[in-house]
């Protein structure tokens, strides 16, 4: 017993730090065994995320497609009935602008979150689209109640900018049915020109008077879909143009105040 005793006390400290060893190694286990079950909870949680938020998208798609369709009815009847170029103020004045869906646009932001990068980016670009367009109709109408000077009577072209606005925010839902539906994993990113003329085909423009607006939108474009690179590629493309770029530092240093070169 002496013996070991001695042999324990001799290399104490060699034991002391094979011990701290094993019970770090069974700590860094248990540690680990931890943080792999809540990534796992976590996963699983952002997938029934994901799937109820997705589960709602057709319908909440389908509204705000109300929605775009009773806008683009409201602008195609005062584009109709007005004479000559412009609306009239009493017209506009007496228009009840249709608002905009509230819970709709909540469970967009929801499903934001919830979706992948891309699918992310189409359905933030609908949601940016949707509440711009109806700012510039509530900005509209504010103009030519409070009788803003040039805002007392709207050209119709201003109006068919309103209604593109409007054509884009349905083919953009449009664009989201087949993921919504579970039909398709990736979205289109953007709307196409043919995308547009489609959704006013659906909103009703079907009148001669709205020919000049669908050549117009035709013209605009884009007539194919744009490609959409990689994140590797889309910030190796930014560091090369920013590498390409010629700086201005150099001749800012070259001359003086007065606008002459410095130096002989």
């Amino acid at each position: 017993m002496s013996d070991w005793m001695a042999l324990a006390e001799k290399w104490q400290t060699l034991i002391a730090g094979l011990l701290a060893i094993v019970a770090a190694l069974i700590g860094t286990g248990f540690v680990y065994h931890q943080t792999r079950q809540a990534r796992i909870f976590e996963r699983d949680r952002l997938h029934r995320r994901h799937a109820a938020a997705r589960s709602t998208l057709p319908l909440v798609l389908s509204n705000i497609m109300e929605y775009a369709r009773a806008v683009g009815r409201d602008l195609r009847n005062l584009y109709l009935a007005a004479p000559g170029d412009h609306v009239q103020r009493e017209a506009l004045i007496a228009w009840q602008v249709p608002a905009i869906p509230q819970d709709e646009t909540a469970a967009l932001a929801v499903a934001i979150e919830a979706a992948s990068n891309d699918v992310a980016d189409v359905i933030a670009d609908l949601l940016g689209h949707l509440q711009v367009q109806a700012g510039r109709l509530r900005g509209l109408q504010a103009d030519v109640v409070a009788g803003t000077a040039g805002r007392r009577n709207i050209l119709k072209s201003e109006i068919e900018e309103y209604i593109q606005d409007i054509a884009d925010v349905h083919a953009r839902c449009e664009l989201l049915l087949d993921y919504a539906r579970r039909e398709a994993k990736t979205v289109q990113p953007t709307p196409i020109a043919k995308d547009k003329l489609r959704a006013l085909f659906l909103m009703g423009f079907h009148e001669g008077a709205f020919e000049d607006l669908k050549a117009t939108i035709a013209k605009r474009g884009p007539g194919d879909v744009p490609e959409r690179l990689p994140p590797w590629r889309r910030i190796w493309n930014a560091i090369a143009t920013r590498w390409a770029a010629p700086s201005a530092y150099p001749m800012i240093c070259a001359k003086g105040s007065d606008g002459f070169e410095l130096g002989g």
